[in-house]
């Protein structure tokens, strides 16, 4: 009976540790995405610097959320918001809001992949 006890413990315990995890990525990942949509629409030196900010804060949060989110998800944001700050420096503004569009969709591919959703288990 002991064990039966203790595995439900155990269970409940990964249990409660996953959704925490996934909620604390969830928020993590709006927050980036408030700064990521606060970039301006053209590229300048403000852009940059706004760009550089995003950027800390990935690496900030970085360590922890690469616990359970995919190193090529995480590599593919902190790249694109390195080439978002190289063309915002440059002023090539095609290739900034190219950039951006796609640090968007990356963002949120990394919300899509942390909710708990049955999809995401296969």
């Amino acid at each position: 009976m002991r064990a039966v006890i203790a595995a439900v413990c155990v269970l409940l315990a990964v249990v409660c540790l996953t959704v925490g995890n996934a909620v604390w990525i969830r928020n993590t990942v709006g927050d980036i995405r408030c700064m990521a949509e606060a970039l301006p629409e053209q590229p300048s030196p403000e852009a940059a610097e706004a760009a550089s900010r995003l950027t800390d804060e990935l690496e900030r949060h970085e360590a922890v959320m690469s616990l359970s989110v995919s190193y090529t998800l995480t590599d593919r944001v902190r790249e694109l918001t390195a080439s978002l700050r190289a063309h915002a420096l440059s002023g090539d503004a095609a290739g900034y809001r190219s950039d951006k569009a796609m640090l968007l969709a990356a963002i949120d591919d990394l919300d899509r992949l942390e909710r708990l959703d049955i999809r995401n288990l296969m």
